[in-house]
C-alpha cells in the first residue's frame, strides 16, 4: 500500500495518509462514509503537498515575492 491509497475499513473507506511497512497506519489514515468523501479528502491531501513542495522551492529560491504571493492567494 502507498500513502493516499483509499481502501474500505469498517463499513466506509480510509484514507492512508500514514504507513508503515507497507500497511496504513489506522491513527493516520482518515475514515469517510463513501468514497466520494475519501477522494475528496485525497485531492485535497494532494493539493497540500503540492503547496508544501511549492512553498519548499520558493524558500530554496530565495523568493520571497512568490512566498508572499502564494501567502496571499
Amino acid at each position: 500500500m502507498k500513502r493516499l491509497d483509499i481502501f474500505k475499513s469498517e463499513g466506509g473507506y480510509r484514507l492512508a495518509l500514514g504507513i508503515y511497512n507497507d500497511c496504513p497506519v489506522i491513527d493516520r489514515s482518515p475514515w469517510y462514509e463513501t468514497k466520494d468523501q475519501a477522494e475528496r479528502a485525497k485531492n485535497e491531501a494532494i493539493a497540500e503537498d503540492e503547496r508544501q513542495e511549492k512553498i519548499k522551492q520558493l524558500i530554496e529560491d530565495g523568493d520571497i515575492d512568490g512566498l508572499e504571493a502564494l501567502n496571499n492567494k
